[in-house]
């Protein structure tokens, strides 16, 4: 209704008029799973079945959700596996999923390297190479590239849901139409000489300012990991960052714990028991506010046209820029954002570099449309680099199985970094629609691995993001006052 839509983003709104054009996507998940059963290690369970308490449960929710109203995507699911799944656990998720769902396995996929660290005057051994399971998700993608037209390659313990595809299919849609309108770097030389590339340095950076063809194709809407308290004595971190959240902004500003983490089929979910988990209870452990900037998108003149029903959904929006991309970078395509810290709330302490492990936001997966999958392999990886295979050197060595750890495969490292083979990829969360960019890690043993410290509580930070956005919005108004 008119009243339902008017309480929804613009982007959400878009969402749901572009739906109908959407739900004949045919989707292709990729599940990878190195184990059977859990080890112990990293504070799992040991012995638990992971496939049938951790894996299946899962992927039948998530794909339930993908196919049913209102989305009825047509998904087919690929397990990638280091182990041989009986028939028996195979016919068990063959039941659990709905109807019309293909199923392939890939089973025993461990590839095998060679021991090159054996004594000189022995040969190499052949030895199964672990590490790079998570690589070979890119050998089915480039065999199935032109059979599906969006691709979700995700480790086994993580939720994706339907409204996550709509958000990324209609945001990414929208951020082609942004790069489709706007002009090239090449014809902005044209018409004006010399314009220097965005400044880098963090209290510098513009955050508001029109973009290029170029550097709109660099972003791809981004996710964010999260985990449910599971207990009482788990607790978020107690010492907030210094960003200084008003009790406007605290009493208004919250998350929906819903759209990530609230399970519709929860007896699947034997070892979970928070089906249901409120704001309190879900938590960020890989970025802090500390590590993220906010970009505002500047319609382009000609384009500016509040009146037009072809106006972007994301005109004048401001977007969340995710760690990640720096290294190797050419300067004009650099994109700047209002950091967190440019008000000076961390004292002398430097922007933290991109890359760092512990605040570049990990996905647990990566998602992408065969179009983006072709463009930023040809357009946006560093030369030799590809996202598919052959990998070749000098780029990789061994086929990618030297040096290239799981983060760089199925973290997205590759993708949304600029390491060695990178893509550069930046990764945007809409501030307007957070809560659709929350994806949950459902095995839940990071929060019994880390430091209470590490714990941050989503509306935590999105309380905090929000006071950056109030701080960037009185600058560019001193600004505009100051040139008038």
């Amino acid at each position: 209704t008119t009243a339902s839509l008017s309480n929804l983003s613009i982007l959400a709104q878009r969402n749901l008029q572009i739906q109908n054009s959407l739900n004949n996507n045919k989707i292709l998940y990729i599940l990878t799973a190195l184990a059977e059963y859990n080890t112990g290690d990293r504070q799992t369970i040991k012995g638990q079945d992971r496939f049938k308490e951790v894996l299946l449960p899962a992927l039948v929710e998530g794909v339930t959700s993908m196919v049913q109203a209102p989305y009825f995507y047509q998904v087919d699911v690929y397990l990638i596996l280091g182990y041989s799944l009986s028939d028996t656990k195979q016919q068990m998720l063959q039941n659990a999923l709905p109807d019309g769902v293909g199923l392939e396995i890939w089973n025993d996929a461990m590839p095998m390297d060679y021991d090159n660290h054996s004594q000189k005057d022995q040969q190499d051994k052949p030895q199964f190479n672990s590490r790079a399971l998570s690589r070979q998700h890119r050998y089915v993608i480039k065999d199935k590239l032109h059979f599906y037209d969006l691709f979700l390659a995700f480790e086994d313990d993580m939720l994706l849901k339907g409204h996550h595809v709509a958000h990324f299919l209609t945001m990414s849609q929208e951020l082609q139409r942004l790069a489709d309108e706007a002009p090239s770097a090449a014809d902005l030389d044209a018409d004006n000489a010399d314009i220097p590339p965005e400044p880098q340095d963090p209290y510098k950076m513009n955050f508001a300012s029109p973009m290029t063809k170029e550097q709109y194709q660099r972003l791809i809407p981004g996710f964010i990991r999260v985990e449910v308290l599971q207990d009482t004595s788990t607790k978020p971190q107690s010492k907030l960052d210094p960003i200084t959240v008003g009790t406007a902004l605290s009493s208004s500003i919250s998350f929906d714990p819903v759209l990530c983490c609230h399970l519709q089929l929860p007896t699947l979910f034997p070892k979970t028991p928070v089906a249901k988990p409120t704001n309190q209870q879900v938590v960020i452990w890989e970025t802090t506010v500390q590590a993220l900037s906010l970009r505002k998108i500047v319609p382009d003149k000609t384009n500016n046209d509040d009146n037009n029903n072809n106006s972007n959904a994301l005109h004048n929006e401001w977007l969340v820029l995710e760690p990640g991309p720096g290294k190797r970078l050419n300067d004009d395509l650099f994109i700047g954002g209002y950091w967190s810290g440019r008000n000076g709330a961390f004292g002398n302490e430097p922007k933290p570099t991109p890359g760092m492990p512990n605040l570049i936001a990990q996905q647990g997966g990566w998602m992408a449309t065969k179009e983006q999958i072709i463009r930023i392999s040809q357009n946006n990886c560093q030369p030799g680099s590809t996202l598919l295979p052959p990998f070749d050197e000098p780029i990789f060595r061994r086929d990618g199985q030297e040096s290239n750890n799981v983060e760089f495969w199925s973290g997205g490292y590759q993708i949304y970094t600029g390491v060695k083979g990178g893509c550069n990829m930046q990764r945007v969360v809409s501030l307007q629609d957070f809560s659709q960019h929350l994806i949950y890690h459902t095995a839940n043993n990071k929060q019994k691995q880390i430091s209470q410290q590490r714990l941050v509580l989503v509306d935590t930070l999105l309380q905090q993001l929000h006071t950056v956005k109030h701080a960037a919005e009185q600058e560019l108004t001193t600004t505009t006052t100051t040139i008038q």
